[in-house]
């Protein structure tokens, strides 16, 4: 499931401007450009939730640790550079560019694990990134349309709603397999959904 709130992450670059306008204020105005840096930085994150179970499952978890390594030599590499010519955007543009290598590891590890076959992976994680790209097209689109945190408000609430339509969609259209990973996370629907009566 935390990949579903990284995932998140297309709500937060469609609507960093109204976030930091009615939620943080005028004094945060900086704050805007680095938001969504900072929610593509999380969005890429998604490869290190998937490819760092594996590892541990495998009895690697060394190179967790490498992976640790790898992302934090690089935003120590990036990070002094540009965070002295870009300040706080450019020490967020570090942080970006260090998920990115690192997602490339994980890429790197992930098809060593798997013998070179990521297909199981590649229609689940499709699905959630086409579903939340639906998602951040339509808070893109009503951004601004009702005024103040009650615009804000349904805006995420209608972006969260064509999200979860477009997942469910695909659900029932391919069978990924999300709900049965929604069932584990939360095993009272799971017993909800045994317990209800069959048609027929």
């Amino acid at each position: 499931m935390k990949s579903f709130s990284r995932a998140a992450g297309f709500f937060l670059i469609a609507l960093a401007p109204q976030l930091v306008h009615y939620l943080l204020g005028a004094r945060w105005t900086a704050a805007e450009p680095i938001l969504p840096l900072l929610a593509i930085a999380g969005i890429l994150g998604i490869s290190y939730d998937a490819t760092a179970p594996m590892l541990e499952g495998r009895g690697e978890p060394h190179k967790v640790t490498v992976l640790h390594a790898i992302i934090s030599i690089t935003v120590v590499l990036l990070a002094w550079p540009l965070a002295g010519t870009y300040g706080l955007v450019g020490a967020a543009l570090a942080w970006l560019l260090a998920q990115g290598v690192m997602l490339i590891a994980c890429v790197i590890f992930s098809r060593r694990i798997l013998h070179g076959s990521v297909t199981g992976l590649a229609k689940p994680i499709s699905a959630i990134v086409a579903a939340s790209i639906a998602g951040g097209v339509t808070a893109l689109a009503l951004r601004g349309a009702l005024p103040g945190v009650v615009g804000l408000v349904a805006t995420v609430l209608a972006a969260c709603g064509v999200t979860a339509i477009v997942l469910l969609g695909l659900e029932l259209r391919f069978d990924l397999g999300l709900g049965r990973d929604v069932t584990q996370a939360f095993p009272r629907i799971a017993r909800v959904r045994r317990s209800a009566p069959r048609p027929g």
